[in-house]
């Protein structure tokens, strides 16, 4: 083992940066028991040392991915694979540091009961078939989607994806990990209808699969404006990677793009095509993007974004009809307006994927009710993700809800309470949000910095109690808040 500090050296409860030789350790101390890690996150290599430690969980800045500083173990998504924790001793008040502590997935015979059947193959579904292997399950577990394409990056598809050469690996796992984790999956195979009496699936192909629990977790499908002209060639509905090859060879071909809708989506894809050097239109309905949710000051500076981007923002319309013979040369706009363009995205929103027979009675207007651990109404079938009614948020929040349906299906703890995060990136600016804004008139305070000078930290207050945070550049303080939001909902 190898001296490292003095304990005196190292704060209590704060994390603390070691350098020794060409290695660097990230270290903390409760009393005289210190932990000791890597500092680069294993999800996507942001500093942990910029992240936040609560009660020996450590959250990374970037994308609040979470670990046991004891045993590396991640307990959150987006990440899944352990983080390098070593082994440590304090001896008359010296601090040694010695070999990495065993990680990974632990060494199993995969049997073939229970059965575990999951529907769908994105962030809920991926994440639910990890996490049922992390927690321990060794049953049968079967990951079917209906994509002929390993589980990939779905975030990537609005924004690096159409700037990498040749598109780049969007894959998160390689196909050997499934195999080595005996997880069946199953790509081009599309579920038809569910026979909740009988624990069975019926698949377009034929095929008939059992279980004894099941997630759905099927995903969104984006909404269409359903107008004349929505079936022209050029006018894209970003979903799958397959939407988004057809929209990349537009981008190589186009000069002009035209979106249609100011979420989150639209933005990022505008603001991507705008960096390849396409002249680029955003329209929304609405007067200014995003206002509704982030408040009149902020969404004034992601209007100043786009015009700086070299972006054309046109609020208060709504697309009326798309004109060409069989591709899109322009787009006509209910104040009479047409506007010219070789290419059209619909930005407006998704609807849950809720498409195929015998689910009927488990599904709202919002999609498919769950309770806690994401039950549905049917004991032995959950949902989670975009498809789930109680979903609020984006990627990671959807990987967590499968996280959360895991701990449920093989009765463990682990699941938690589930906060909602996601990021985007704007411009120059990374956004950061926990929470949720708790009602549409809620107050939106600024704790935190200048929404002009675009570092700031902001707070969603409903009638005195705080829901929510948005920030750009405060990371740790919107992870202390990410925090207590999540030991509230533990509470409750």
């Amino acid at each position: 083992m190898k001296r490292i500090a003095r304990i005196e050296e190292i704060d209590e409860g704060v994390l603390t940066v070691i350098r020794s030789g060409s290695r660097e350790f990230l270290v903390t101390r409760q009393g005289n028991n210190v932990t000791a890690c890597g500092n680069i996150c294993p999800h996507h290599g942001a500093r942990l040392s910029e992240g936040g430690v609560h009660r020996g969980i450590i959250t990374c800045p970037a994308h609040h991915a979470r670990f046991d500083l004891s045993t590396g173990k991640a307990v959150s998504p987006p990440a899944f694979d352990p983080l390098t924790v070593y082994e440590t001793v304090v001896e008359n008040g010296d601090v040694f540091i010695g070999k990495p502590k065993a990680g990974g997935y632990r060494q199993m015979n995969y049997g073939s009961s229970p059965r575990f059947v999951i529907i769908g193959a994105g962030a809920a579904g991926i994440s639910c078939a990890e996490s049922l292997r992390t927690f321990g399950f060794s049953g049968k577990i079967k990951l079917l989607s209906k994509e002929p394409d390993f589980p990939y990056d779905r975030t990537a598809l609005t924004t690096s994806y159409y700037g990498q050469k040749g598109g780049g690996s969007l894959l998160l796992r390689d196909p050997d990990y499934f195999k080595m984790t005996g997880i069946d999956i199953r790509l081009n195979e599309e579920v038809s209808a569910v026979d909740a009496a009988s624990g069975t699936l019926s698949c377009v192909s034929g095929s008939t699969i059992s279980y004894d629990s099941l997630l759905l977790a099927t995903g969104a499908v984006p909404r269409r404006l359903g107008v004349d002209g929505e079936s022209l060639g050029g006018v894209h509905h970003i979903r799958s990677l397959a939407d988004a090859k057809k929209l990349r060879v537009s981008l190589e071909q186009t000069g002009s793009l035209i979106v249609l809708g100011a979420g989150f989506l639209g933005l990022e894809i505008g603001l991507t095509a705008a960096a390849l050097g396409i002249d680029v239109t955003v329209t929304a309905p609405e007067t200014m993007p995003l206002e509704t949710y982030f408040g009149e000051t902020y969404s004034k500076r992601i209007t100043r974004m786009l015009k700086a981007a070299g972006i054309r923002w046109i609020g208060g319309i709504r697309a009326r009809a798309f004109s060409g013979e069989t591709a899109v040369n322009g787009v006509m706009f209910d104040d009479g307006s047409r506007m010219e363009t070789d290419a059209a995205v619909v930005a407006a929103g998704a609807a849950p994927a809720v498409q195929f027979a015998g689910i009927e009675n488990l599904t709202g207007k919002d999609g498919v009710r769950v309770g806690p651990g994401f039950v549905t109404d049917d004991p032995r079938i959950y949902a989670a993700g975009d498809v789930a009614a109680a979903h609020a948020g984006h990627w990671v929040t959807a990987m967590r809800q499968g996280r959360g349906a895991a701990a449920a299906m093989c009765g463990c703890a682990g699941g938690g309470g589930v906060v909602p995060f996601f990021w985007t990136d704007l411009g120059d600016e990374t956004l950061r949000v926990v929470g949720a804004r708790g009602t549409p008139d809620s107050a939106i305070k600024l704790e935190s910095g200048n929404f002009a000078a675009g570092e700031f930290l902001a707070l969603w207050d409903t009638n005195g109690e705080i829901t929510g945070a948005f920030s750009v550049g405060y990371d740790k303080e919107l992870i202390d808040i990410e925090q207590d939001l999540r030991e509230k909902a533990e509470r409750s």
